[in-house]
This record gives structure tokens, C-alpha cells and sequence, in this order.
């Protein structure tokens, strides 16, 4: 009897090790859906709240506010004045000063249409991570994020969510400026 306990409990064990693999799969797949679900509801909620905004300056602080909210962070929008002179058009919060540093990377991202900053190849020494607000023409501004922790940096699916809300913003900045 003791070898017949024996091979039922190998074949209890190997089930269970297969339901539990399958649950895991199961677990990682909803989780995989939970954040595409996330990330389409902030770019649809964005997109409603962009077309509501009446003029440019208030759309500029809308797309803010929504991310400060989405990403706990600061926030700012760059755009080109006279002379092609990125300065700061909306943002939250006044501790968030770029410094020369800063806006030279600000300015290089506007120049080459490429992310830079924190937790990228180019310019990881910045405090903040920068994205070109890109438009059919090119870069119409530049979106500024800076984690309020700095021990917890945005993680790459962040990272691919700030892009796709930066094109949003650059597509929406260019047809209200037409």
C-alpha cells in the first residue's frame, strides 16, 4: 500500500504543478490586458479631454493635469517661442525649474525628435525624461516628466504610455494651432 500512496501522491503533485503553471499563465495574461485596458482608457480620456479644450492654453494645462494625475509626477510642456526658444507653456508645479542643463536637453530632444533623460541612452544624467510632442511637421514642443520619488523611476510600459500620450498632445497641440 505504501508504493500505491506513493504514486498517487507524484500524480497528485504533477497535477497540481500543472494547475498552478496554468494559473500563473492565466495571472500574467489578465495583468497583460489589465494594463492595455489602463493604458487605451487614459489615451480615449485624454483624447476626450483635449477636443473639449477651447483654446491652446488650456489644452496644454489639460494634458498636464492628466498626466501629474496619471503618473504622480511633474510635469511640463515646452514650446518654441521667438527664435526657436523652448520655454515652459503649462506645468503644475513651481519646484519644477529647468535648469540650463535641463533646458539643454529639452532643447536637444526638440532639435532631433528623440526622447532623452532619465532612464534613456541619451542624457541619463537629466532629472526628468523628455518627450518631442510630435506633429505631421515634426517636433512642435517637448513633454517634461520628473518622478516626485526619484527611487522609483517609470518603468518601460510608463515610458511607452508618456509616448503615446505625447503624440496625442503634439497631434491635438498641431490642429489647434491650424
Amino acid at each position: 500500500t505504501d508504493s500505491q500512496y506513493l504514486v498517487t501522491l507524484v500524480v497528485v503533485l504533477l497535477f497540481t504543478l500543472t494547475i498552478s503553471k496554468q494559473m500563473s499563465h492565466a495571472r500574467t495574461q489578465t495583468e497583460i490586458v489589465r494594463s492595455k485596458e489602463e493604458r487605451t482608457a487614459a489615451l480615449f480620456d485624454l483624447s476626450r479631454k483635449l477636443a473639449a479644450s477651447q483654446d491652446l492654453d488650456r489644452m496644454l494645462e489639460t494634458a498636464v493635469v492628466h498626466i501629474a494625475e496619471i503618473f504622480d509626477c511633474r510635469v511640463a510642456i515646452l514650446v518654441p517661442g521667438t527664435e526657436e526658444k523652448l520655454s515652459v507653456k503649462a506645468g503644475l508645479e513651481p519646484e519644477f525649474i529647468l535648469g540650463s542643463a535641463e533646458h539643454k536637453i529639452a532643447r536637444w530632444v526638440y532639435r532631433f525628435g528623440n526622447i532623452a533623460g532619465r532612464d534613456t541612452p541619451n542624457h541619463p544624467q537629466a532629472e526628468a525624461f523628455y518627450i518631442p510632442l510630435m506633429a505631421a511637421g515634426g517636433p512642435v514642443g517637448v513633454l517634461a516628466v520628473e518622478p516626485r520619488n526619484p527611487k522609483h523611476p517609470l518603468n518601460p510600459e510608463q515610458h511607452q504610455l508618456l509616448q503615446a500620450l505625447a503624440n496625442q498632445i503634439g497631434a491635438s497641440f498641431q490642429n489647434a494651432r491650424l
